[in-house]
């Protein structure tokens, strides 16, 4: 049975953990990927608790949730991490921190839109705040996060049909930002074709969709595909193939015992692949 009383003893527990540099890595990589996404990171989508003694400690959200109106929805391993590396910078100040911000930071470009790192750091600060504005009966709340984010610290990478470990989402992140921008163009306009079509697709057919439909105008949000101009199909499937060596990843083949259907991917999720799992 823990002894461990409050959030600062939990916090203490979390730096212990942080001593280990592999640890600190995966944990840091993994709360910027969330600060880096738009709908991860955003502090509501954590699903912080509420307290129960106040009766006006509550909104509308987490009210659905409790009556089971609302799916109450799995975080992820970034937003575990984030929520971890929260409560360890309010709880255990002059040690290293999983996050570091420049206060100093632009909020607009050229063009009047909110910059990367402004909006890293006003997610990073609403996380911040919302962590350091709850009281101890959080506590269990916390534990149940850094259980399971320990467990998944611990756990072998998965393997693809090769038996070689499949990329992560830290990884996946390096690679593609490494490929050339033709490769990873390439990559992220055959996921779109997939996830438009909501069905596995063949390099070929993937390149007739892209070529009849051309990419959406909302699908260069964040760069990538921002005019983007569909090469002759030869071009693309060498810079796919480019992108899927990068990657680890095999061309679509059909076989037996394959589930077929909708991609488990979304549409706006390809739109932000460079943010998250590939």
């Amino acid at each position: 049975m823990s002894t461990i009383q409050t959030l600062k003893e939990l916090a203490q527990q979390v730096d212990q953990l942080l001593v280990k540099p592999a640890s600190m890595a995966k944990i840091r990589q993994l709360a910027e990927d969330c600060l880096a996404h738009p709908e991860l990171g955003h502090v509501d989508a954590l699903q912080f608790p509420t307290d129960p003694e106040n009766a006006f400690n509550w909104d509308t959200k987490s009210i659905k949730r409790e009556r089971g109106l609302a799916e109450n929805a799995t975080l992820t391993q970034e937003q575990l991490a984030i929520c971890i590396a929260a409560l360890h910078d309010i709880y255990c100040p002059g040690v290293e921190p999983v996050i570091t911000v420049d206060s100093d930071v632009t909020p607009l470009d050229e063009h009047g839109r909110a910059t990367k790192a402004w909006r890293r750091f006003t997610r990073w600060q609403s996380v911040r705040n919302r962590v350091r504005s709850l009281g101890d009966y959080a506590l269990h709340w916390f534990e149940r996060l850094l259980s399971r984010l320990q467990q998944s610290l611990e756990q072998p990478a998965p393997l693809n049909e090769l038996g070689n470990p499949l990329p992560s989402s830290v990884s996946c992140t390096q690679i593609l930002a490494s490929l050339p921008r033709a490769a990873r163009q390439a990559y992220l306009a055959f996921k779109l074709a997939e996830a438009k079509t909501e069905k596995e697709l063949k390099d070929d057919e993937a390149y007739a969709y892209l070529d009849e439909h051309g990419i959406p105008k909302d699908a260069g949000e964040l760069g990538e595909l921002t005019d983007y101009e569909l090469p002759g199909l030869d071009n693309w499937k060498r810079n796919l193939r480019t992108a899927r060596s990068g990657l680890g990843e095999q061309k679509y083949t059909p076989r037996a015992g394959r589930p077929t259907g909708r991609s488990i991917v979304r549409g706006r999720q390809v739109e932000q692949q460079n943010h998250g799992d590939c």
